[in-house]
């Protein structure tokens, strides 16, 4: 059993600016070592420590679904001294994550209930998308009514430009 205080290797694959100001960031990870990756076992709405040597370690929420493979993403606000040098680094640029940690989602004590996500500020990413996926290839909801998403964004224009791209 791996250390759990020792963060698995991973290179930047892909990096996509989400706002006009380029304050928030999606990350996406692959393991330097693909064995990790299995190691790295996560469901929906946990989180991970990203960390770069010699500046610190950031706890972030999942961005991606457990069902999609090969990489995991990570949404990020540069906000302090750690997302600021990870919104400086690049393309192939190696760093550690440490996790999974948290709670996740009981979708299984939810089926054939209905079901109300709330999300808000930019955690709201984790919840987006790859959690709803999360739900729709990982159990079989046939009688489980997700009714609505609500979410609290710190900007509406930045979360419409998200969404639907700027003109």
């Amino acid at each position: 059993m791996q250390n759990p205080y020792l963060p698995y290797p991973v290179r930047i694959d892909d990096i996509k600016i989400a706002t006009e100001d380029k304050s928030l960031k999606t990350f996406k990870f692959v393991f330097a070592n693909p064995e990790d990756e299995d190691k790295f076992s996560y469901n929906a709405g946990q989180f991970a420590e990203l960390s770069i040597t010699g500046m610190g370690e950031i706890p972030i929420g999942i961005a991606s679904s457990p069902v999609e493979k090969g990489f995991v993403m990570f949404t990020v606000f540069k906000t302090g001294k750690v997302t600021s040098y990870l919104h400086s680094m690049k393309t192939g640029d190696i760093m550690g994550i440490r996790g999974p940690l948290g709670n996740w989602y009981p979708w299984d004590v939810l089926e054939g209930k209905n079901v109300v996500i709330i999300g808000g500020g930019f955690a709201f990413t984790t919840l987006y998308g790859k959690k709803l996926k999360s739900i729709t290839k990982t159990r079989k909801l046939e009688s489980t009514k997700i009714f609505t998403l609500f979410f609290v964004f710190s900007s509406f224009r930045a979360f419409v430009i998200k969404l639907f791209g700027s003109r």
